[in-house]
């Protein structure tokens, strides 16, 4: 074969090593940044990795990140208002080509990353700078609707009660994460419906109580309003009837048009972890939780459901719509002294 031909191989199988080396993932999980820049939960913990040079480091694994050059080295400028915590230095060259930092507060920050090495005394010229937005915790809250009937209103948007049975009215579920975009917003919670009858002094028949899903976005399959900075899901909590109950439980017949509560109560997602508080968890909140999943003791090591490292934020103001329906009430026959009483 002639020395020319031998040459345009060896530049083609360089070329694709090189381009497959600038594509690829590094530990399966870890996307090349291009220019779209990161979304990252206030007070959460997350890394960046570089890829080697496949000239100092000829032995480099991705899927493992292992086999760094000795003499390789990788220089991370960090910008005011993240901390470094491994390893716990900025603007100092070591033999580890990824930095784990903290967010400390919300804002726009920059990480600044060159490689060099010690044998050829070089350092690229062209360093490599990623944006990470820091973004406030999700969080939420529930409303119902008093439009569509005349109630007598103890609270606006939380706490109505009526006489007789009441049309539909609109639930809402609020969603605020400032400064998630648009094409990143999607939630995992939960919303009960209860219904149960009460006394006159509101004590609940708890042998009346029905509980069903309300709405359920699991973490697996979240809720994507597709607008910036959170969202709202508006559904009719459908007709509120009064519901007959039998208080003493003799028998069949018995029943009697009773006061009956409506509850719609915000809650975590379904397939949350049962030792997870209650609250809101986004996708940006559940990928900035990768770290912390990562070095799970447990050893699962995803970002799946049903993990207790997944954190949840709190949700704000009052998480339980209350309606109460009353039957209308029945005036009995009056009474008198009959008139032949004395007679």
């Amino acid at each position: 074969m002639k020395r020319s031909t031998l040459l345009k191989l060896s530049l083609v199988f360089t070329a694709l090593i090189m381009f497959a080396g600038a594509n690829a993932q590094i530990l399966t999980d870890y996307d090349e940044d291009e220019g779209t820049h990161m979304y990252q939960t206030v007070n959460t913990t997350f890394r960046l990795y570089t890829l080697p040079d496949p000239v100092y480091s000829p032995s480099y694994v991705a899927l493992t990140n292992t086999g760094l050059g000795a003499n390789a080295q990788w220089r991370f400028v960090i910008s005011t208002g993240l901390t470094p915590t491994a390893p716990v230095v900025n603007n100092t060259p070591i033999n580890q080509n990824w930095v784990e930092l903290t967010s400390a507060a919300t804002g726009s920050y920059t990480v600044q990353v060159t490689e060099l090495n010690t044998v050829a005394g070089c350092e690229d010229a062209s360093p490599r700078i990623t944006t990470i937005n820091v973004i406030a915790a999700p969080t939420a809250t529930i409303s119902g609707g008093g439009v569509n009937n005349t109630w007598n209103v103890t609270a606006a948007g939380h706490d109505y009660d009526i006489c007789g049975d009441a049309v539909a009215e609109d639930i809402t579920v609020a969603i605020t994460e400032t400064g998630a975009p648009a094409d990143l917003t999607s939630y995992a919670y939960f919303v009960q419906k209860r219904v149960v009858n009460i006394d006159a002094t509101g004590v609940e028949a708890a042998a009346s109580e029905l509980i069903s899903t309300f709405i359920d976005h699991p973490i697996a399959t979240k809720y994507d309003p597709v607008t910036a900075n959170g969202g709202t899901e508006v559904l009719t909590s459908g007709a509120m009837p009064v519901v007959s109950y039998d208080w003493d439980g003799v028998g069949p017949g018995l029943a009697v048009p009773s006061r009956t509560k409506y509850e719609f109560t915000l809650m975590k997602a379904s397939d949350a972890a049962a030792t997870s508080a209650e609250g809101i968890i986004s996708g940006i909140s559940h990928k900035s939780d990768y770290v912390t999943i990562d070095n799970d003791v447990a050893g699962d090591g995803d970002l799946g459901a049903n993990d207790a490292d997944i954190s949840t934020y709190p949700f704000t103001g009052i998480v339980t719509v209350v309606y109460i329906v009353n039957p209308t009430p029945v005036t009995g026959p009056v009474y008198h002294i009959p008139n032949d009483f004395n007679l």
